[in-house]
């Protein structure tokens, strides 16, 4: 409810909401003398959650082709997709757990830009990661590192 109210009171006093990675919606006067009646609350609430979460995919692809150039060549390993909050990387089936735990590791690291001291987070919120590797899409499997499955 707290936030839900920081968000109205944001969009009624200043016109638009903003995320923790700067970027800014706008609404209309219409809108903002409507934010109770209207879809617009519901927008309001959803933006920084959906915007946010959309950044740190990103902020997570760089990070994997950055550390990809660095580690193998581009034809052994690469970034082949990405939908919503899942990321599909070609490598060669020799490489597929190394890449999968560097995948771990770089993908799970805090969001720093969204502390979050309440749940024990104060170094930024941190994401669980749900890994499978597969020849075909069709094929994968959780992927298991130390008898733990993921």
């Amino acid at each position: 409810a707290k936030f839900q109210a920081a968000e109205l009171a944001s969009i009624e006093s200043r016109g638009y909401i903003q995320t923790e990675y700067g970027w800014r919606r706008y609404f209309s006067r219409e809108d903002r003398d409507n934010t109770h009646y209207s879809g617009v609350a519901t927008e309001a609430y959803n933006l920084r959650i959906q915007s946010n979460e959309a950044m740190i995919v990103r902020e997570a692809m760089l990070a994997l082709r950055r550390e990809f150039a660095l580690r193998w060549p581009h034809e052994d390993v690469r970034l082949a997709i990405q939908l919503h909050d899942e990321v599909v990387v070609s490598c060669r089936p020799e490489l597929a757990e190394a890449v999968a735990e560097m995948m771990l590791e770089l993908m799970q690291a805090p969001a720093r830009k969204m502390p979050c001291s309440e749940i024990g987070m104060s170094d930024g919120v941190r994401f669980p990661v749900d890994l499978k590797i597969g020849k075909t899409w069709g094929s994968m499997v959780k992927w298991e590192r130390r008898g733990e499955v993921l």
